[in-house]
């Protein structure tokens, strides 16, 4: 007997040439995500990403399918980059704790352990590195990633 997962659909989305995607909710909320090139590690190429609400359109609301369409953006970013991901979770209103935790939450339960998130923190800041859990190059890029945080103040 095959067991159904219920995991909600990801939004459509679309993309430009600069890695910029962009999605809307059914309440009216408009996300972007985006991942900016950065040249922190000599083993490989990293990006940054990060994700926002577009303006202030649409009403506050729980939305699972949010969770599903950042998990399945950012899969269809490793398709075509073997490189690592950088997040730092925003610490402007002091929620950065509670985003880490619902930011992992999201990769745990919709990417079958196909990457490793490896967390930092100092202070007020809070960075995680994503790597898929293939990639020959992990530990290197891990150390890597270690060494450039400790130089953070």
């Amino acid at each position: 007997m095959s067991e159904k997962l219920n995991f909600p659909l990801p939004y459509d989305y679309s993309k430009d040439e600069l890695n910029v995607y962009t999605f809307s909710t059914v309440s009216g909320v408009k996300y972007i995500a985006y991942f900016i090139e950065i040249n922190y590690f000599e083993t490989s190429k990293a990006y940054s990403f990060s994700f926002e609400k577009e303006g202030e359109g649409g009403r506050k609301t729980h939305d699972k399918r949010v969770a599903a369409t950042i998990i399945s953006i950012i899969k269809d970013f490793f398709m075509k980059n073997s490189d690592s991901l950088i997040y730092t979770c925003d610490n402007t209103d002091n929620r950065h704790q509670a985003r880490k935790i619902v930011f992992n939450r999201w990769f745990k339960s919709h990417s079958k352990e196909e990457f490793i998130i490896h967390d930092k923190e100092k202070d007020n800041l809070l960075m995680s590195i994503i790597v898929e859990n293939n990639n020959p190059l992990v530990k290197l890029i891990i150390e890597e990633f270690n060494d450039f945080f400790s130089l953070l103040e």
